[in-house]
């Protein structure tokens, strides 16, 4: 019983875990990360599901009391109290639990799959290569071909998951919908019960995708929120459940960003932190630093914390060749920049924008360019940037999340270039259908970019109600740039 209370315990620290007996079995050359995952997996391996007999129950309490008490480090009342057990029955569950656990941590064995180079080994090589390339038309095309000879093969869910991904890249909802659909299906076959949970968080990272990128801000959270709970507690996790997990926390992080929730993106990018080193995305600190330094930037105003993580988020995409957040990370450091050098400010995001075309989906590259819209007017002729967002519009229709955003840019261009009527008009719509999607923060530019029309054009009173109106909305939601802009407007009446 001391050996399994101790190797689940001392899961991070390799001398300790080695020498525990219980995987004494196990091949002295194994890494850290595998011993780790054959603890992980053989407490898995006591988790019986959503099955409901008396058996199943026991069991269920048994793995519950290993990973909340030895695990998660919660303390014995609190467990017991929520399982509804008394004092000596939660011992001698306890007790039950670890024995099953060790004999568990002997016994279980991995099942082994032969390497073999297979045709349509290739063929999902092809389309890696073409979506790393940004060929999204291309990626569904051949996901599609490679999926018509791969039911019940263990990468199906994955091409689908591609497939997902790279419909609603190049605007295609329904194809999108199609493949998630596909997906689910795939989720609710017998055949692999050991991708159950990377299945499921899937269908959820597509589903709220799909859902963010239609302005469905509210429904796309709460699917997040859902299989986060669902799941269950990250540290237990290992491999690709881990990997998964990470993406869904980090979408979570992203969304909550759109929403003004900052205690909430804060949240989930720290829990996303505490797996980066089991994930198998090679540049996922990539993200998080862009977190983080989009966190400085328009919650705090820090332009020097900003700075220095989306640098560190550029150069780990860099070092792996990901082309997209590379594209993303250059803009976003060039906007932070912009005030303390300004040229070079603007080459890092000429650069971003000119990779992020082809990188990036769609949407996401209208939504990069829209950020990048003032920096670019501080250069350019209003008219000139007006025909730029045209031609992304002409590409290919956007999603709602896309379109609001790029109507929010269009009344900045507006207001640059003095056509002062057409900036109030459209802000005041705007603003309102961005409160009702929940993009909160662009919701409080739109109100500051309105009030600065009206100021511009002679009416100083109107502006000044229209802040005073809006001013708890905007000290709440507001980014750091945008509440500096309203209380600059707000100083000119004192």
């Amino acid at each position: 019983m001391r050996s399994a209370r101790c190797v689940l315990h001392d899961m991070d620290d390799e001398r300790a875990l080695r020498s525990n007996p219980l995987l004494a079995h196990l091949d002295g050359r194994s890494s850290h990360d595998q011993l780790r995952a054959h603890v992980l997996r053989a407490l898995e391996w006591l988790d019986p599901g959503s099955r409901a007999d008396a058996a199943s129950e026991r069991r269920g309490r048994t793995h519950t009391i290993l990973l909340r008490c030895d695990v998660q480090r919660k303390p014995h009342e609190a467990t017991a109290a929520a399982l509804g057990l008394s004092r000596r029955q939660f011992y001698r569950d306890r007790r039950v639990a670890l024995l099953a656990f060790a004999a568990a941590v002997r016994e279980y064995r991995p099942r082994v799959v032969a390497a073999t180079t297979e045709p349509r080994d290739v063929r999902l090589l092809y389309i890696k290569t073409l979506r790393e390339q940004g060929k999204y038309d291309a990626v569904w095309r051949e996901s599609v071909r490679a999926l018509a000879d791969m039911r019940g093969d263990p990468r199906e869910a994955e091409i689908w998951t591609v497939a997902a991904e790279a419909a609603r890249f190049f605007g295609n909802a329904r194809k999108s919908q199609e493949a998630i659909d596909a997906l689910r299906a795939v989720g609710a076959r017998p055949e692999h019960p050991h991708l159950r949970r990377a299945t499921l968080l899937r269908t959820a990272i597509c589903e709220a995708a799909l859902d963010w990128l239609q302005a469905d801000l509210g429904r796309a959270r709460a699917r997040v929120d859902h299989v986060i709970r669902e799941c269950g507690d990250e540290r237990a996790m290992y491999g690709r459940d881990a990997t998964l997990f990470g993406i869904l926390l980090n979408t979570g992080a992203w969304m909550a960003l759109d929403a003004g929730d900052w205690d909430g993106a804060a949240e989930f990018t720290r829990r996303s932190e505490r797996i980066a080193e089991r994930s198998e995305v090679q540049h996922a600190s990539t993200f998080h630093h862009r977190l983080r330094g989009r966190l400085a930037l328009v919650r705090d105003g820090d332009l020097s914390r900003a700075t220095t993580e989306l640098r560190d988020a550029l150069e780990v995409a860099d070092m792996h060749n990901a082309l997209s957040p590379i594209a993303s990370s250059s803009v976003e450091l060039g906007i932070a920049t912009m005030t303390g050098d300004r040229p070079r400010a603007l080459q890092y995001i000429r650069y971003g924008l000119a990779i992020g075309r082809d990188a990036c989906g769609f949407d996401d590259y209208a939504a990069l360019f829209m950020r990048a819209i003032p920096a670019m007017l501080s250069e350019r002729h209003a008219s000139d940037v007006l025909e730029d967002v045209d031609g992304l519009r002409a590409r290919s229709p956007l999603f709602r999340r896309a379109d609001l955003f790029m109507r929010l840019g269009e009344a900045s261009i507006a207001l640059a270039a003095g056509d002062y009527a057409c900036a109030v008009t459209s802000t005041t719509e705007l603003a309102r259908e961005l409160e009702l999607a929940s993009l909160l923060p662009a919701a409080a530019e739109a109100h500051v970019t309105g009030a600065e029309a009206l100021y511009r054009s002679g009416r100083g009173l109107s502006a000044l109600r229209a802040l005073r109106r809006t001013g708890e909305f905007l000290d709440r939601y507001g980014s750091a740039q945008t509440r500096k802009r309203a209380e600059a407007l707000v100083a000119t009446f004192q």
